[in-house]
């Protein structure tokens, strides 16, 4: 299972860019923590949005399950991305329990300039 602490090393890196752009454009809505640990949230990607459950353990931030109801044919989608990358660095309204104990180390601006380079 992926970790938030590791998320861009244990996903796809097109998926994880794709999710990465929604989360910078803010395409995660109603983000709501429902029990220790347990998100739930919509993030719009185009004219759709997507219902996305991510549930997380708060000690190791291991990503225990997870479910989207888009028809991406891959284990972790760039919506599950989106939402765990809100999850780790901002948490919820009502919720910063996890992006306080995970301090996610920001790119340096020369880390940034190359990830825009596309491949």
């Amino acid at each position: 299972m992926p970790n938030l602490k590791t998320l861009e090393k244990d996903i796809s890196s097109i998926f994880y860019k794709k999710g990465l752009e929604l989360f910078e454009k803010q395409k995660v809505r109603e983000i709501d923590e429902e029990g220790t640990g347990n998100f739930v949230a919509f993030v719009d990607d185009g004219k759709l949005s997507h219902d996305v459950q991510v549930k997380v353990q708060t000690k190791t931030f291991e990503i225990l399950s997870h479910a989207c109801d888009c028809n991406e044919l891959t284990p972790f989608c760039q919506h599950k991305v989106a939402v765990a990358l809100q999850i780790a660095k901002k948490g919820t309204k009502t919720s910063t329990g996890i992006s306080k104990k995970l301090k996610v180390k920001k790119k340096s601006k020369t880390e940034e300039l190359l990830d825009s380079i596309d491949e």
